[in-house]
């Protein structure tokens, strides 16, 4: 399989306006995933986190250097958001925070192959 996504920039899904909640970042890939830069879904204020999930029928690899962050904002006590991390094989090595209150399903403590 030759597919695969080797993100190493910053994709920004954070609340802009005050007390907004987080967005959503969505990356799926045929074959592996490769990440080792930043992917940000927090909130603002009083705003919950977001959602970052990455699906890969391959690999997925979070790198040593990758900043996943769902975490709500500061006055948003225990509403971080969902980090879901998924595929064949899971790799993890970076900072992953779905922030208090937030999640980090099985799947990226299992390896559970992508839907």
């Amino acid at each position: 399989m030759n597919a695969a996504v080797n993100m190493s920039g910053v994709v920004d899904a954070s609340a802009f306006a005050p007390n907004g909640k987080g967005g959503s970042v969505l990356v799926t890939s045929e074959g592996d995933i490769n990440l080792s830069g930043q992917v940000s879904a927090a909130g603002a204020g009083t705003g919950a986190g977001g959602q970052i999930i990455t699906k890969a029928v391959g690999a997925d690899n979070v790198a040593a250097n990758a900043v996943l962050t769902a975490a709500g904002g500061a006055e948003a006590a225990d509403q971080g958001g969902q980090i879901e991390v998924s595929g064949h094989e899971v790799l993890l090595s970076g900072n992953i925070d779905p922030g208090a209150g937030g999640t980090l399903p099985a799947q990226a403590l299992q390896g559970a192959p992508a839907d």
